[in-house]
C-alpha cells in the first residue's frame, strides 16, 4: 500500500509539475507576444512620427516658399503702384505742358473742352490705379488668409491635428477651445502638435 501511495503521490507530483511547467510556458508565450506586439506598435509609432516629421518639413518648406512669394508679390505690387503713380504724374505734367503752352491763344470753349478732356484722362488713370491697387491688395489678403488662423484670422496657423495633419488654428485659439473634430476633413482629432 505504501508503494502504491508513493507511486500515486509521485504521479500526482509529476502531473502537478507538468501543469505548472505548462502554465509557465503559456505565460512566457503570452509575455513574448505582448513584447512583440509592443515592439511592433513602437515601430509603427516611430514610422508615423517620421512620416509626420517629413510632412511637417514639407509644410515648413511650403510656408517658407509662400512667405517668400508673398514678399516678392508685395514688392512687385508696391513697384507697380509707384510706377503707376509716376506715370500718372508724367501724363499730368505732359498735359499741363501741352495745354498750358497755348492757353492764351485758345478761347474759353476750347479751354473748357481741354479741362474736360484732362479730367477724363486723369479719372481713367486714377480708376486704373485704384483697380490695380485693389487687385493687388486682394491677392495679398488671400495669401495672408491662407496662412492665418480660421478662428481669429490674426495669427499664423501653428497647430497640426493628428492623424489628419491639417492646420487651421493658432496656438491661442486652440488653447481656448480645442476642437474634437478637424474643421477641414471632420475626422476625429486624436492628438495635436505645435509647429514652429
Amino acid at each position: 500500500m505504501d508503494k502504491n501511495t508513493d507511486s500515486n503521490a509521485t504521479h500526482n507530483l509529476f502531473k502537478h509539475q507538468r501543469a505548472m511547467l505548462h502554465d509557465v510556458m503559456q505565460m512566457n508565450i503570452t509575455l513574448e507576444k505582448i513584447y512583440v506586439d509592443r515592439e511592433d506598435e513602437q515601430l509603427k509609432n516611430i514610422a508615423q512620427l517620421k512620416e509626420m516629421r517629413d510632412r511637417e518639413d514639407e509644410q515648413l518648406k511650403k510656408i517658407a516658399q509662400l512667405s517668400e512669394m508673398k514678399a516678392k508679390q508685395k514688392d512687385f505690387y508696391l513697384s507697380e503702384i509707384n510706377s503707376l503713380t509716376i506715370h500718372n504724374k508724367l501724363l499730368k505734367s505732359k498735359l499741363d505742358f501741352i495745354y498750358g503752352e497755348n492757353l492764351e491763344k485758345k478761347d474759353i470753349n476750347e479751354t473748357i473742352n481741354l479741362e474736360k478732356e484732362l479730367k477724363s484722362i486723369l479719372e481713367k488713370v486714377s480708376h486704373y490705379k485704384d483697380t490695380k491697387t485693389k487687385e493687388l491688395q486682394s491677392k495679398v489678403n488671400q495669401l495672408e488668409d491662407s496662412l492665418n488662423c480660421i478662428i481669429c484670422s490674426d495669427q499664423e496657423k501653428r497647430i497640426a491635428f493628428l492623424p489628419c495633419r491639417h492646420k487651421t488654428h493658432c496656438i491661442s485659439c486652440f488653447d481656448k477651445q480645442p476642437p474634437e473634430t478637424c474643421p477641414l476633413c471632420r475626422g476625429k482629432i486624436e492628438n495635436s502638435m505645435v509647429l514652429y
